[in-house]
């Protein structure tokens, strides 16, 4: 229990004060006139008396005479008296469950059984503390239960600020604020230190003499560790060591490191990276290479940059920077840039090839008020991704994405939203671009107008239900432009460019910069309501209306020297509009089917809810509108052409549609009494039924052209989804029929149904079946046991690592998919997919895993190229990782043993051989 003056303080004082006055005149006797001592002298002798609180232990409990001290049990005290005297600068706090003494002649304080003593921010806990008031020192040490083996327990513990020491023995000296420590072990950092002897110095640093370092949460037997015989610790700061070897399982590896350098800080650690070396064998050779050769800084608490190198052999490299930015919850971002060239042979060689890649990858997220943030998120390639990257996912990406947005959610009161964003896709393989730059949305939330109507009557009831909102819309894009003009046309967009395109197989064109340009701006106003049809049917009309503002517009004529169609574009403001009416009828009809002899009372129910939709609009290339015009070609046939078609937010359509669509979903559903509802002790209030899902989903649609003037049936839609065996397994299948027939002379779709021509309802045009589950034992009631701390370092790096991160507390899952694919969109020969797929994992230990992922392809009667298998085991401070991709154009091998912690994360070893260095041939 912690005391500050649990005595009288005057009696205290008095005692102490006395017992100093006379310890002084024993050393310094002053003699009287005829030469003797000074009476005074008489005071030593009366304080060694023996003076006992009535609740003192037997002089046995500590071995120490009682006629030489002042005995105060368990209590506590604080010396104020001395603190002239000692230079103590706070007060002196001090504990101990056994006893408490304080000898008054040496000036001793001695403290027994589970004490401890707090001075300043620094506490001392261990069996026996003796304060020497004299040296102004600590001293402290732990209780020996058997010699023989040193075993010791309450061992001393210091304590100062966020460090900490447990030791054999240590002593600090309160004054100069040193301490020596002998069998010290502390933490710093992710690691322990461990020292035979150890001298601490006032700034914090200490000096170890014979020192281990690890980062095995077993420091009393680390599984490894680096030794050294001198080592130097600043904390917060790096650990310095003369030379030092590593040692495994007690056995030294006979390597020796002239001097050791380990960083030791919370913050980010700025240092050299360490390659991989290796050597690429395959049919395309890039010879000898070290890869990730680096220098990570960590610049500030808000950014850090990181620099990587890959060096070849044969003359290739690549080179990666990485920079990363954080501000609180507020700004997070990165930016990433890789440059790098590739050469196969000698340039004197017939086949010499030289490719030069880069790319551009960069995030981020600004968050700047609870209504505003502003997103981003850019990736651009040349080149890189497919002939330099090491990764199977970026080297098979084809499609880079970017954009960029701001989004303001409120204007105050306004129910008004605004976003503004930037798009940019790049098809690699095609090498064509398109790039939005800006697309500006602004929304007024639904609106009610008339909801404020307080007529009762049903009248008045779809005016109060009418709602409308509005949406502006702007945009300005480049669509389908190669890659290779998209600075020339930004620099001079009137210029006229001539390229071969080798995407139309090499087609020669001649266009104008900014016919690659589409902008315009949009008006959408939706209305709508509701209304109930004999108290069973919702009816819901609505009415759209859509403006668009156009900058440019387009005029198609004939070269009468090429005699081929030539398109202008024709600079001015010009605007079109266009409409349409729907209306939707829907309602929904359940169907009971009991079976009333079943002692359960099982009951199968129906939901059938059918819809019927009627949308109009008309045929806006009708001459009175004046939005389409005409030319006519070389056989004087008259061609019609819309000249807003090239605006990139869509224009008035051509043909008139009366469309009416049917649709029709279905659930089923059974309910019956519980087994348990037939005992007489089941709970009154508990439902005694149960509900159980038959059918998730039945589906159908259709619809049908009253405008059309052939071909007026769409395909007709079918689809199904439901869950098995208690929901454990999925099962969802789709499939399209084309009610018209197909001609195989004509190679084309007829203006006949297929039930005239074959008798059949339709032609399946696609269709599939998909059947996927997952199993794994349930979780084992107190098998898992759960901390009221976090682990930040730990959930650290769990996030870093995570494509790699193994969960030892499932023994085993499995997961299973089946997928069947038919697609015959005409007379040619069906294409069909058939493949098993299964991925796990199984737990053969509580250290050991495998996990695997494979498929067969029924079709092509093989296992799908993703096969891989890969073995995890871990080795406690160790993690050690195995993966085989065995077939298909992606095979490798990894073998991996590593340490968990972060701040070794290059004590390593790795064995590999990567697809890359065999299928760099594209």
């Amino acid at each position: 229990m912690k005391q500050i003056f649990p005595v009288s303080r005057y009696l205290l004082i008095s005692v102490l004060l006395l017992g100093i006055h006379n310890y002084a005149n024993a050393q310094n006797p002053k003699s009287s006139k005829n030469g003797k001592k000074s009476e005074n002298t008489v005071l030593k002798d009366s304080i060694n008396k023996i003076i006992t609180a009535n609740d003192t232990l037997p002089k046995d409990s500590t071995g120490i005479s009682k006629a030489d001290s002042l005995v105060l049990g368990s209590n506590a005290a604080y010396i104020d008296s001395l603190k002239k005297a000692s230079d103590l600068q706070t007060k002196v706090a001090y504990h101990a469950e056994d006893s408490i003494i304080f000898d008054v002649a040496d000036q001793l304080l001695l403290l027994y059984g589970k004490a401890y003593i707090e001075y300043e921010d620094m506490k001392i806990t261990a069996h026996k503390i003796v304060v020497d008031w004299k040296t102004q020192t600590i001293t402290a040490e732990g209780k020996v239960i058997d010699a023989e083996n040193d075993e010791i327990i309450d061992k001393p513990n210091f304590t100062q600020g966020e460090q900490s020491y447990t030791a054999k023995t240590m002593s600090y000296n309160f004054k100069s604020k040193k301490g020596r420590v002998i069998e010290a072990r502390t933490t710093e950092g992710e690691g322990f230190l461990l020292a035979e002897k150890v001298k601490r110095l006032p700034d914090n640093s200490f000096y170890g003499l014979n020192g281990k370092y690890t980062t095995c949460n077993e420091p009393d037997h680390p599984h490894f560790y680096i030794k050294s015989r001198k080592m130097k610790v600043i904390p917060n700061s790096k650990i310095i060591s003369g030379p030092l070897n590593l040692v495994i399982e007690d056995f030294p590896i006979p390597i020796v490191i002239p001097f050791g350098f380990i960083p030791n800080t919370k913050t980010k650690k700025s240092g050299l990276i360490l390659p991989t070396y290796g050597e690429s064998r395959g049919a395309v050779s890039r010879g000898f290479y070290l890869s990730g050769l680096g220098y990570y800084w960590g610049g500030s608490p808000y950014f850090d940059l990181l620099a990587k190198a890959d060096i070849y052999s044969k003359g290739g490299w690549a080179l990666n920077g990485q920079t990363r930015y954080k501000y609180g919850t507020r700004l997070d971002g990165g930016v990433s840039v890789n440059y790098g060239v590739i050469r196969f042979n000698e340039p004197s060689d017939p086949d010499y090839s030289k490719t030069i890649g880069w790319s551009v990858k960069a995030n981020h997220s600004h968050r700047i008020n609870q209504n505003t943030n502003i997103s981003g998120n850019i990736s651009f390639d040349q080149n890189y991704n497919r002939n330099l990257s090491n990764s199977i996912q970026t080297s098979t990406q084809n499609i880079q994405t970017s954009s960029v947005a701001f989004n303001k959610s409120k204007f105050g009161n306004i129910p008004v939203s605004l976003s503004m964003s930037g798009n940019l896709n790049q098809d690699v393989n095609r090498g064509i671009l398109n790039l939005t730059l800006p697309d500006v949305n602004l929304n007024l939330a639904p609106q009610t107008p008339f909801k404020g109507i307080k007529s009762t009557k049903d009248f008045w009831n779809p005016l109060k239900q009418l709602s409308t909102q509005y949406t502006f819309t702007a945009t300005n894009r480049i669509s389908a432009i190669p890659d290779f003009l998209i600075l020339p046309v930004f620099q001079n967009p009137t210029k006229v460019f001539n390229y071969t395109d080798v995407n139309e197989d090499s087609v020669f064109k001649s266009v104008e910069g900014r016919s690659f340009f589409q902008n315009g701006i949009k008006h959408y106003v939706p209305i709508n309501t509701q209304v109930k049809l004999f108290k069973y049917v919702n009816i819901t009309p609505g009415f759209t209306y859509n403006e668009y503002w156009y900058f440019k517009t387009q005029k198609v004529s004939i070269d009468s020297t090429t005699n081929q169609a030539i398109t202008q574009t024709i600079n001015g403001f010009k605007t079109a509009r266009d409409f349409n009416f729907n209306m939707r009828a829907g309602t929904t009809f359940y169907g009971i089917l009991a079976n009333k002899k079943s002692k359960r009372g099982m009951a199968v129910r129906q939901m059938i809810i059918p819809a019927l939709t009627y949308t109009y609009k008309p045929d806006f290339s009708n001459p009175k509108w004046n939005y389409f015009s005409s030319y006519k070609d070389t056989l004087g046939k008259e061609i019609k052409y819309n000249r807003f078609a090239n605006s990139g937010l869509g224009s008035p359509s051509e043909r008139e549609l009366q469309s009416l669509n049917f649709s029709i979903h279905n659930e089923f559903e059974m309910k019956l009494r519980k087994k348990a509802s037939f005992k007489p002790d089941f709970p009154e209030k508990e439902d005694k039924y149960e509900k159980i899902k038959l059918l998730d989903a039945l589906d159908a649609s259709l619809s049908y052209n009253f405008a059309a003037d052939s071909f007026q049936l769409s395909p007709i839609t079918f689809a199904a989804r439901t869950t098995v065996f208690n929901r454990k397994i999925n099962i969802n299948s789709s499939m399209n029929l084309d009610p018209y027939a197909f001609d195989s002379l004509l190679g084309r779709r007829i203006n006949n149904f297929e039930w005239v021509e074959n008798q059949r309802l339709g032609r399946i045009i696609n269709a599939q079946v998909s059947v996927s589950t997952s199993f794994q034992p349930k979780k084992k009631v107190g098998g898992i046991k759960k901390s009221n701390t976090f682990d930040e370092l730990e959930y650290a790096n769990i996030r870093r690592y995570m494509d790699s991160y193994v969960d030892f507390n499932i023994p085993w899952s499995i997961n299973i998919n089946y997928n069947l694919n038919y697609s015959k969109a005409t007379a040619t020969k069906a294409v069909v997919t058939n493949i098993f797929g299964f991925t796990g994992d199984v737990s053969l230990t509580p250290k050991w895993k495998i996990g695997y992922t494979s498929g067969y392809d029924f079709k092509n009667k093989k296992l799908t190229d993703n096969t891989s298998i890969s073995l995890h085991r871990d080795l406690h401070c160790w993690d050690m990782a195995f993966s085989w991709t065995p077939i298909g154009p992606w095979q490798q091998y990894q073998l991996s043993i590593n340490v968990k912690s972060s701040t070794l994360q290059d004590l390593k070893i790795s064995k590999r051989n990567n697809w890359t260095d065999r299928f760099r041939g594209f």
